[in-house]
């Protein structure tokens, strides 16, 4: 029988019995998957153009969203204002900038090799803790309840058992013939079984979280790691923290992977949205902005886009428009309310037209 307080060294290991041939699950399945390949394919019909844009600020949402399911908060306008004000992040924006980092890094490796090992899972999590990087055991990890500090589950805690696990999870990653069941599904199990494993002594759940994404992509489900499951988690916490629970006491997955189905197709119809609002917004500024002055519009919009509050020398390394140049733009495109200066600073902007942007970003 499953105890919480004790490890759960018989983790049982991949692929499962089951094959989740349920009929509530195969029809979220569906509309899922049609809400995945739309997504999928506006990005397409942009060439990338927006998604590739947007993906830096896309990313640092994430981040924020991801992280305070840790306790780690701070929002998209904080970073971006420290961003351009400071020389370097601090603290809890800095946390944001090292979880961007990590999914970029997934994302090089699966592009370079179409594969996604254990080795790349542990580098990801260094990179969002750098100071207890790797597979290490702990008599101490224990997962409690919040509020009442109650042991709901005892990760597996023996040092070479941690290393099999993962190992068998590498394998049902990259082999596509271990279990017969739909991507969308095994994105799930995998998620599931590494927030069983536990792995790391720190950056266990940011890990899977960028894990799950990061599998669509590796399934050519996603061109770009563009879909961002965080702020479902973050809106339906509990749920989510139930539904584990039952699997871990019961080994019955289905609530977790309907909950997650359904998660996927919300944040993935968000995401179009946000796509779609995107390209009309820079309609309209590249609107605002036809004029003889303006000869660089398509590298001024990008640079906003990528940094919504920005300086002239953040826009001169981006674009390498001469400083002076930026000077006479930035002066005219204040004039017709392209841009503002940004409140509180002397030497900073923000796009005004896309000032609603930040929010439209963060939102889950």
């Amino acid at each position: 029988m499953f105890d919480p307080q004790q490890p759960y060294n018989d983790l049982p290991l991949l692929p499962p019995k089951e094959t989740f041939d349920d009929a509530e699950i195969s029809k979220q399945l569906v509309k899922t998957s049609r809400a995945l390949a739309k997504l999928n394919g506006i990005d397409l019909l942009n060439n990338h153009k927006i998604s590739e844009m947007m993906i830096n600020p896309f990313l640092i949402s994430e981040s924020i969203q991801s992280n305070s399911i840790e306790n780690i908060h701070t929002t998209v306008e904080e970073y971006y204002k420290e961003e351009i004000s400071a020389k370097q992040l601090t603290g809890n924006n800095k946390e944001a900038e090292k979880y961007k980092d990590a999914i970029m890094y997934g994302f090089d490796q699966i592009k370079d090799n179409e594969m996604l090992l254990t080795n790349d899972i542990v580098k990801m999590q260094s990179i969002i803790v750098p100071n207890k990087p790797g597979i290490k055991s702990s008599p101490d990890k224990k997962i409690e309840n919040s509020v009442t500090h109650e042991i709901i589950y005892t990760p597996p805690q023996w040092q070479k058992l941690l290393e099999d696990l993962m190992w068998n999870l590498d394998k049902y990653i990259n082999d596509d013939e271990i279990h017969d069941v739909d991507p969308l599904i095994k994105a799930i199990i995998i998620h599931h079984q590494i927030e069983s494993i536990h792995p790391f002594l720190d950056g266990n759940g940011r890990t899977w979280r960028m894990l799950m994404v990061l599998y669509l992509v590796l399934q050519w489900l996603l061109s770009l790691p563009m879909l961002f499951i965080s702020g479902y988690i973050n809106k339906y916490k509990d749920k989510y923290y139930a539904y584990l629970r039952e699997a871990n006491y019961t080994g019955n997955l289905k609530p977790l992977i309907i909950y997650l189905l359904e998660g996927i197709e919300e944040q993935s119809k968000n995401t179009i949205t946000k796509i779609i609002k995107v390209n009309q917004l820079i309609d309209h500024v590249k609107n605002a902005m036809y004029d003889e002055w303006i000869k660089e519009s398509d590298k001024l919009i990008n640079a906003f886009i990528e940094q919504p509050y920005f300086t002239i020398s953040s826009v001169f390394n981006t674009t390498l428009i001469p400083a002076r140049t930026l000077n006479r733009y930035f002066k005219k495109l204040s004039e017709v309310w392209v841009i503002q200066k940004s409140a509180g600073s002397k030497w900073s902007y923000i796009y005004y037209e896309l000032a609603w942007l930040i929010p439209l970003i963060s939102e889950v």
